[in-house]
């Protein structure tokens, strides 16, 4: 607690439409701390049949339900005063604060899950005294405590410290020092590891001074391990093709604890080590003896039908010292090199925005070909096609300020040109590929064109609007030119209107089985025009008009006039009521207005309005 509050302590919470809550104070000590108690795992408390279900330690202070008198739906702060609790003279002591609702005030929220109600636990440390703690890693066992007062950071001269039934006092600058303080701990951690028991320690520090007090609780200490090796394992290249040499070295280093330092000493003895291939083959199996300074160096030479992929050397060291093996495990890569011999791309034509019409079918031509770096083309090689729509986003050009329609991210891609000839005689498989997606007009980005996506988010599927359309696949060959084309067609619109965004995937193979892919892609526009629209604020208020500007476009974000709008703005809330039984419930209700406004080609317009709801 802040020890500037002392003099008139108290604990503040706040309370959110529970009418009453159940209020308990119980004086503790550091003897009763526990890991399960409700201020550090609250489900321990409120699940009956754990240990401490109902319960809490120490001496029992208060426990009385407090009227909050809080109105509906507005948080309040409730200070509950701990003067009375603490000791008279100097204000200070150990305390458990728990606060509950009752279950009355449960019922009242139509809350009936008693076992998963909130609850606020804490234990208060009321006190003047601050510790550090500053624990060895090493095999004396040694502590640090500096104790200080927490107001100002003055070091405290003879406060006791104790831990693990020892106890120091501090000195003039407030430091002591405990020196083999887990020696019981760890005798009974060896006692329970070789009986297999795991019960877990829980060191607690107590510094006093007069008839203050303050703990830190769960202090350990991770004593440093003697005979500990270390590996540092590299080998000459990390990637190698089959019947070339391996090269690894390697350095091992014996790690000694001496007081509360790591002594590196050079490793001496016998490594065995043994290689296996990607599929758990093994391929070699031998020996290396460590020289002087701890190193080893191995060689060896990949077969010519190894498998692929990465290649493990499993290297595991015995010493002569007992208990002192160690191992380690160093990966490499064995691959096949092989150049492409050709390249490939893909284009759609013609090349004029495009448009749904509700009866009038349109189409396009994809074409993809392949070029054989050594000149010519790839000619009678097989195409897989696969074509795919989907939903997309569009922006106007220079529109970016208004939102238009709900973004649908999309990743695309086109093959890197290299250089001269075709690919002929090539087999090609096209993908098409096609979706539903928004446009936003040239220089429009600020403005929202479409169905308008929330800015704020949740987990599962919030775009209920999105069109999913299935995947066609396409099969042929390359002509003499290493061309293929294939004729993708659409009409009508849908219910509601979508940008859509149509995918074209090509992959052709040549006589060698080698595999490339291309992909193009263009975007129907499901209309002329596209409206736009910017929100001053994402914020509004009851019966406080919000505003609004729209705009419609072309799809070069040219501003046009004369257009009618129609904005209908839905809000849904819910209204506080009481059912038959005198019980509140929540209904939900529903604000829908309607606006209707003519665009213009010199600005946008406003479309303000006022919610009904809210506060």
């Amino acid at each position: 607690m802040d020890p500037g509050v002392l003099n008139e302590p108290f604990y503040p919470f706040m309370v959110y439409n529970y009418s009453e809550v159940t209020l308990r104070i119980h004086r503790v000590k550091p003897e009763h701390y526990h890991p399960n108690l409700p201020c550090f795992n609250s489900y321990s408390y409120t699940y009956e049949g754990e240990e401490w279900y109902n319960k809490l330690p120490g001496e029992e202070l208060l426990n009385e339900v407090v009227q909050t008198n809080c109105e509906r739906d507005e948080p309040k702060e409730i200070r509950v005063p701990l003067k009375a609790y603490l000791t008279k003279n100097s204000g200070v002591g150990q305390l458990i604060v728990l606060i509950e609702p009752t279950k009355k005030a449960l019922k009242e929220c139509q809350d009936n899950n008693w076992q998963y109600r909130q609850i606020i636990s804490v234990w208060l440390q009321c006190t003047r005294l601050a510790v550090d703690v500053f624990v060895s890693s090493g095999m004396s066992g040694m502590l640090t405590a500096w104790v200080t007062e927490l107001m100002t950071g003055a070091p405290i001269n003879q406060a006791t410290v104790s831990i693990s039934n020892k106890q120091k006092e501090t000195n003039q600058q407030g430091l002591c020092t405990i020196e083999q303080y887990n020696t019981e701990n760890d005798e009974r951690r060896e006692v329970q590891k070789k009986r297999k028991v795991n019960n877990r320690e829980h060191g607690i520090l107590v510094v006093a001074k007069d008839d203050d007090l303050c703990m830190s609780v769960n202090i350990y200490t991770d004593a440093s391990v003697l005979n500990a090796y270390v590996w540092h394992v590299f080998n000459d290249r990390g990637l190698y093709k089959p019947k070339e040499d391996v090269h690894i070295k390697g350095y091992v280093r014996l790690l000694k604890v001496k007081g509360e330092a790591k002594l590196p000493t050079y490793a001496r003895g016998t490594i065995d080590y043994t290689i296996y291939d990607p599929r758990g083959q093994q391929l070699q199996q031998s020996k290396v003896e460590l020289n002087i300074y701890g190193a080893f160096d191995i060689k060896f030479t990949l077969p010519d039908n190894v498998n692929l992929g990465k290649v493990v050397c499993n290297g595991y060291v015995t010493f002569s010292l007992p208990d002192s093996q160690s191992s380690t495990t160093h990966y490499f890569k064995v691959q096949e090199f092989r150049k492409p011999e050709y390249e490939v791309s893909s284009m759609v034509r013609p090349t004029i925005a495009r448009y749904c019409h509700p009866i009038v079918d349109e189409y396009v031509i994809a074409t993809c070909q392949g070029k054989l770096f050594a000149g010519g083309y790839l000619n009678d090689a097989n195409i897989q096609w696969t074509v795919q729509a989907g939903t997309t986003t569009f922006t106007p050009p220079k529109r970016s300020d208004y939102i238009f329609g709900r973004a649908q991210p999309f990743f695309c891609w086109f093959g890197k040109l290299f250089a001269g000839g075709y690919l002929n005689d090539a087999n090609i498989q096209w993908t098409v590929q096609a979706g539903t997606t928004t446009f936003t007009p040239p220089k429009r980005s600020d403005y929202i064109f479409g169905r308008a996506q929330p800015f704020f988010c949740w987990f599962g599927n919030n775009n209920q609007t999105e069109i999913s359309y299935p995947e066609k696949y396409f099969q042929g060959k390359t002509n003499n030119k290493g061309l293929h084309e294939i004729k993708i067609s659409y009409h009508g619109i849908e219910q509601e209107p979508r940008t859509t965004i149509v995918h074209a995937l090509a992959a052709i193979t040549d006589l060698n089985n080698q595999i490339q892919e291309t992909k193009t892609q263009f975007i129907i526009h499901p209309c002329t025009y596209y409206v736009g629209f910017q929100l001053s604020t994402n914020y509004g208020k009851k019966n406080k008009p919000v505003q609004t500007k729209v705009i419609v476009t072309d799809i070069d974000g040219n501003l046009i006039d004369n257009i009618l709008i129609e904005c209908k703005v839905i809000g849904y809330g819910k209204e506080r009521k009481e059912d038959e039984n005198g019980l509140t419930v929540f209904e939900e209700i529903k604000d829908e207005q309607t606006l209707a406004v003519v665009s213009s080609n010199k600005d946008a317009v406003n479309i303000d309005y006022t919610p009904k709801l809210g506060r």
